[in-house]
């Protein structure tokens, strides 16, 4: 009961931070006409809807052994895990898309402080909030906070790669934020893929420590 208090209060509390990045940034990506930010924004949205998602994962979670689950509920964690994953892919796919976009419809938008200010904000927020989610997942031994810890962590490059596409949109070299667009889609990617291994390791009952090592800590 307290390990269900404890991740229910980190999700809650970085539910909060989420929800300020989200309003700053898709409304300065409205003033500004920003697709990037805006879309920057709805990214951050993302990492709201996962904390709701967390929250409930760890609900089915800490319920108690039954006659259908003598071992207990906490797979659904490792379940509610994968949904995070597909957040990831969903990301990735909306970056790809605007890029696409981009291409097809060149857009100037109206880069000024606010633009920048509400981005640098966001990185500190997100970047606080990646360090605290991994260190109290290490500590609660939860693995939905430790994935949506990454999840941060991807978005923190993904507003990096705005921040330079604004920069170089400015100098006039717009199709570098394009290129941008598709590097960071990758690295979100290969965050999914890595999730999704995993929790897989996990749902399929894979050793924790290979034999070898048992073995070498035996003889020693």
């Amino acid at each position: 009961m307290e390990t269900f208090a404890a991740v229910r209060f980190v999700l809650v509390f970085t539910l909060f931070l989420n929800m300020l990045v989200t309003v700053a940034k898709i409304g300065v990506g409205y003033v500004t006409g920003s697709l990037s930010i805006l879309a920057d924004g709805f990214d951050s949205l993302f990492d709201g809807v996962t904390n709701i998602i967390g929250l409930i994962a760890i609900y089915l979670a800490r319920r108690p052994a039954d006659e259908d689950h003598p071992y207990g509920h906490r797979r659904y964690e490792t379940l509610m895990t994968l949904a995070v994953s597909a957040l990831l892919f969903v990301t990735c796919y909306g970056i790809l898309q605007s890029a696409y976009h981009r291409l097809r419809n060149p857009a100037m938008p109206d880069v000024n402080v606010w633009s920048f200010a509400s981005l640098f904000l966001s990185i500190a927020i997100h970047l606080f909030t990646a360090r605290y989610e991994t260190r109290r997942g290490r500590e609660l031994k939860s693995e939905f906070l430790l994935a949506d810890a990454s999840h941060t962590s991807a978005d923190i490059l993904v507003t990096i790669g705005v921040i330079v596409g604004l920069v170089v949109v400015r100098a006039g070299y717009a199709w570098i934020d394009t290129l941008m667009a598709v590097v960071i889609s990758l690295i979100i990617a290969k965050i999914g893929i890595d999730i999704i291994r995993s929790s897989a390791r996990v749902l399929t009952d894979a050793a924790a420590i290979a034999t070898d090592e048992v073995a070498a800590i035996v003889q020693g």
